[in-house]
């Protein structure tokens, strides 16, 4: 919709859409490993890598007269010789929808319409990528899905990996203080798992009372913070 009419409403409903997105990812994901997802949600990024700069007037791929935008060629450029190389996934769409100047997008703007179908691409390439993400978690083994055990060791995984996430703060695009928010969410999906219907907490009172008990304070803690 934006790119067909980019005006300051329609930039505005990306940007709810994409938040909206998002945050339902974060707490999808937190079960599983971010092999499952690095090329959903790779980040930090070089913006650079993906179109021009004030200072660099000639940087990015959109601005590279012998490179074509085509979902081949951005699945070979994206993390090409560095992980900050990022052209698929959300942060694309990220930077696009919340930094990028809205002129970009005019026909007055120089290669517009290489950042259009960019955008658009990157758009439909992250729906093909969530697509088999959510159809692999769909495919696990049921018993596996419910393996208490399994579902504690998972949660440890994610919470180490929230720990580099928090080492990160403040290489998000500055909209909405993304960093900590990501964070938040994941810890509230952990929430909502130690509660019904899932009730890991049952699980966690039998193995010891006390440190689950000290556990839950600790997680209000964080999520208070």
């Amino acid at each position: 919709f934006f790119l067909r009419s980019p005006t300051i409403e329609s930039r505005r409903v990306w940007q709810s859409e994409w938040i909206s997105a998002h945050d339902n990812f974060l707490g999808a994901r937190i079960l599983y490993s971010p092999d499952n997802f690095r090329r959903i949600d790779a980040w930090p990024m070089e913006t650079g890598f993906l179109d021009s700069l004030p200072d660099y007037p000639g940087s990015g791929i959109v601005s590279d007269g012998t490179l074509e935008i085509t979902a081949s060629s951005l699945q070979e450029q994206h993390q090409i010789t560095d992980a900050s190389e990022v052209a698929l996934g959300f942060h694309v769409l990220e930077y696009y929808a919340f930094e990028r100047d809205i002129d970009d997008f005019g026909s007055d703007a120089p290669n517009y319409q290489k950042r259009r179908q960019l955008v658009q691409l990157a758009a439909e390439l992250l729906l093909a990528d969530i697509h088999s993400f959510s159809q692999a978690q769909e495919a696990e083994p049921e018993a596996s899905q419910h393996s208490y055990p399994l579902l504690l060791l998972k949660i440890q995984r994610r919470l180490q990996l929230m720990f580099s996430e928090l080492g990160l703060l403040g290489e998000h695009i500055p909209h909405n203080k993304e960093s900590i928010q990501n964070v938040t969410i994941q810890l509230d999906a952990i929430a909502e798992l130690l509660d019904e219907p899932v009730g890991l907490n049952h699980f966690l009172i039998e193995l010891s009372p006390e440190n689950t008990l000290t556990f839950n304070a600790t997680l209000l803690e964080a999520q208070t913070l």
